[in-house]
């Protein structure tokens, strides 16, 4: 922390510092730093930096074959990785021709709100102990490994999965894991009440995210803000509904979203998408149909 500059007004001295935060630090998620003016507790300017994980993923890819950048493009979001998995594997289909199994369509539904889910308990416990409530992050990690669990038995891999093949999905879901699954789902759905006494109703939660790091609406869309932190500002938009991929348009869901994109409304979008992506997970066992998995 360096003082940048004291001024002398009449209620006493105001003194600015400037101060950096991360890439490695317990508050900050993922190798991310961010260089701060602050007076007290208010933040007068922020500049960040970015890229401390760069490691040219595009590059990587273009001097491998298609089938081994399955590999490569999950570790661009570590407690996010499905998305990226699916969105190369579509682009590898939509390129060479490829149709998918309808059933491979289903599992990979499935896989992508499981995902979902984990990545949001990742983001409450992150939250929970940048506040000091390390209750959270405790909770909130053991609930995920139960997700965690499911992805290892089904894919072989707990964080990387390697599991959406251009053509389908790499094997069909093991004995039981449709119990499993439902099991797994009845019990997160049974800890949120427990994430909302202790963490999204707290007072202390709610004085220091409300009002904080407002994205104003009107400029979501020109800064490229996406998922819940666009929802968030009170713009119901969803890729999911928008221009359904995979098995979407065939499930029911609702799009959470709140109005005052601050950092509060941010995390309770991504507590209602919780609730959400059980709901969808419900229907996909309910619903998902026999057959093959991949199309060699």
């Amino acid at each position: 922390m360096e003082l940048v500059n004291t001024e002398h007004h009449e209620d006493g001295e105001r003194r600015q510092y400037n101060l950096f935060i991360g890439p490695n630090h317990p508050g900050v998620e993922g190798n991310f730093a961010v260089k701060l003016w602050v007076e007290g507790d208010t933040v007068v300017k922020a500049k960040t930096e970015a890229g401390y994980l760069h490691r040219g993923f595009e590059k990587l890819m273009e001097e491998r074959l298609f089938i081994q950048n399955i590999a490569i493009v999950c570790r661009i979001c570590v407690p996010d990785p499905d998305p990226n998995e699916a969105n190369y594997a579509r682009a590898v289909e939509e390129i060479s021709g490829i149709e998918v199994p309808e059933r491979a369509k289903w599992i990979r539904t499935l896989v992508l709100e499981l995902s979902r889910i984990a990545s949001h308990l990742f983001t409450f416990g992150g939250h929970g102990g940048t506040i000091g409530l390390y209750t959270m992050p405790n909770w909130t990690t053991a609930d995920r490994d139960r997700i965690l669990d499911l992805f290892e038995e089904l894919t072989g891999g707990r964080v990387y999965h390697i599991f959406q093949m251009p053509g389908g999905v790499r094997r069909d879901f093991p004995a039981g894991f449709k119990t499993r699954v439902r099991e797994v789902m009845d019990y997160i759905e049974s800890r949120l009440p427990d994430y909302d006494d202790l963490f999204f109703h707290n007072p202390i939660l709610i004085k220091r995210a409300r009002g904080q790091g407002i994205l104003p609406r009107e400029q979501a869309l020109p800064w490229g803000a996406t998922g819940p932190n666009i929802r968030a500002t009170g713009l119901p938009i969803d890729v999911r509904k928008d221009d359904p991929y995979e098995i979407y348009s065939k499930l029911e869901f609702d799009i959470p979203t709140r109005t005052e994109g601050d950092a509060y409304a941010r995390l309770m979008v991504r507590r209602k998408e919780v609730e959400e992506s059980i709901r969808i997970v419900r229907q996909i066992l309910d619903r998902i149909p026999e057959g093959k998995v991949w199309n060699k």
